[in-house]
């Protein structure tokens, strides 16, 4: 196995390319690239997932300058982030979890959860109070009309 490092340059790729095709663009351009390099069919290219991020982070962005490492195989050209470049993109390791706490201190005291196995008593349910009826009200006659008395209109 071989390993070369080289330097990829995008930004005559990215000039006339819209920003949705340019992360299409980079990864094809790599392919191109590296196959002339290597003389090896497109196809048989690797890309690796760390460099593939930093394609859809970075460059698709900027059309800037990328150095990769090489690895030539039996018949599979794999491409990776050099070195350096993988230092400075690569996040940082994630911080172990902490175990959830099983018991809820409330004022000093731990509560436990209840178990969710065991069921409540059965409780009477309240029955729904009587209505009470309400006296009802007398409508009040309305004045007579005097037939003589014009209205209004």
């Amino acid at each position: 196995m071989a390993n070369t490092i080289t330097t990829i340059r995008f930004k005559s790729v990215m000039a006339g390319s819209k920003q949705s095709r340019k992360r299409a663009k980079t990864s094809s351009y790599i392919r191109e690239h590296i196959a002339r390099f290597s003389n090896s069919d497109p196809d048989t290219i690797r890309i690796d997932g760390l460099l593939n991020q930093y394609l859809t982070r970075n460059s698709a962005k900027n059309g800037d300058l990328v150095k990769v490492e090489i690895i030539k195989g039996a018949g599979i050209v794999s491409v990776k982030l050099a070195p350096e470049m993988a230092q400075k993109f690569a996040p940082p390791p994630a911080a172990p979890k902490q175990p959830a706490p099983q018991a809820k201190a409330i004022w000093g005291k731990t509560e436990a959860k209840p178990a969710q196995d065991a069921k409540k008593p059965a409780e009477a349910k309240p029955q729904p109070k009587e209505k009470k009826e309400k006296p009802k009200q007398e409508k009040k006659p309305e004045p007579a009309k005097a037939e003589g008395a014009k209205q209004p209109g």
